[in-house]
């Protein structure tokens, strides 16, 4: 929270590129609260968008690690389920069986979470609940500052981003 309120758009990428982390540990589901008084105190939740747009920078990992293994069945196997089930806010999939186990899609993630987080704060993207992200996360998206439509920008920047982050980094872990 200290991070977000006083670093500007810096303290939301921050919290964004690191938010995937946190679920690794399991700690994530903590936030909960956070958020639950986050709508009770204002009306509206920033930390939620900045969840998804986190967990949306993992799966353009996923997709940046497939199209660098194409040809090799067992990452198509891996990875396109793994990706579906981003689409849905569950991210557990793609971060232990692809992003983790291979160390660069991970980092490659963190920063399409990163720089869409960023976005995030520029649009002042919020929502009105908590508890979903992604593509169903979209219902409780705040409409205020063309909140529907930031939305779909942050999650396609989080995702482009991670997937040439990935595709950047490869040459790095040999």
């Amino acid at each position: 929270m200290w991070s977000t309120e006083h670093l500007g758009a810096f303290g939301y990428a921050l919290f964004a590129g690191v938010q995937q982390i946190v679920v690794i540990t399991g700690l994530h589901h903590i936030i909960g609260a956070v958020e639950a008084q986050l709508i009770a105190s204002t009306g509206t939740n920033f930390l939620n968008p900045l969840m998804s747009v986190a967990l949306f920078g993992q799966s353009g990992a996923v997709l940046g690690y497939l199209s660098l293994n194409w040809k090799n069945l067992k990452a198509r196997e891996l990875c396109i389920p793994s990706f579906c089930s981003t689409l849905f806010g569950i991210s557990e999939p793609a971060i232990f069986g692809v992003n983790l186990r291979y160390k660069f899609p991970l980092i490659g993630g963190c920063i399409g979470g990163a720089v869409a987080g960023a976005y995030v704060y520029f649009a002042k993207l919020t929502a009105l609940g908590f508890g979903t992200t992604v593509v169903p996360g979209i219902a409780i998206c705040d409409p205020a500052h063309n909140g529907y439509l930031n939305y779909i920008i942050a999650h396609l920047i989080g995702f482009g981003v991670g997937l040439a982050a990935t595709i950047i980094l490869k040459p790095f872990f040999k």
